[in-house]
């Protein structure tokens, strides 16, 4: 989100203060686009907690293999994918991520958190 690094707060034994970087509320349908700019790389996107369906690719319909629910899906580059999902319940409630699964990815830190709230 805006191109900054994640941040997750102060190292232990200080409390964790994470960067927020959306905040959700029970009960509300969300549709996120996710936009991968380039660079060459493909991105394994994981999002946390909820399942979700791709609604479109590129501004077409998702291919046969990407119907139904998901929790990972390819971002590849100059890709723009659009997903819903649902916020049900207050076990939702807390701090989740979404990061991508390229190991040297994760080793920089390519996360967000978002807060879930009643």
């Amino acid at each position: 989100i805006n191109n900054r690094f994640f941040d997750p707060g102060p190292p232990p034994p200080a409390p964790e203060n994470p960067r927020i970087d959306a905040n959700v509320k029970v009960g509300t349908t969300e549709i996120w686009t996710l936009q991968n700019g380039g660079g060459g790389w493909s991105h394994p996107i994981h999002i946390h907690r909820n399942q979700f369906r791709i609604l479109d690719r590129n501004g077409q319909p998702p291919l046969a293999q990407e119907n139904g629910l998901k929790d990972v899906f390819v971002l590849n580059p100059g890709d723009v994918v659009r997903v819903i999902t649902k916020y049900t319940g207050a076990a939702q409630v807390g701090n989740y991520v979404m990061h991508c699964h390229n190991v040297e990815h994760e080793d920089m830190r390519m996360m967000i958190i978002w807060n879930v709230s009643v």
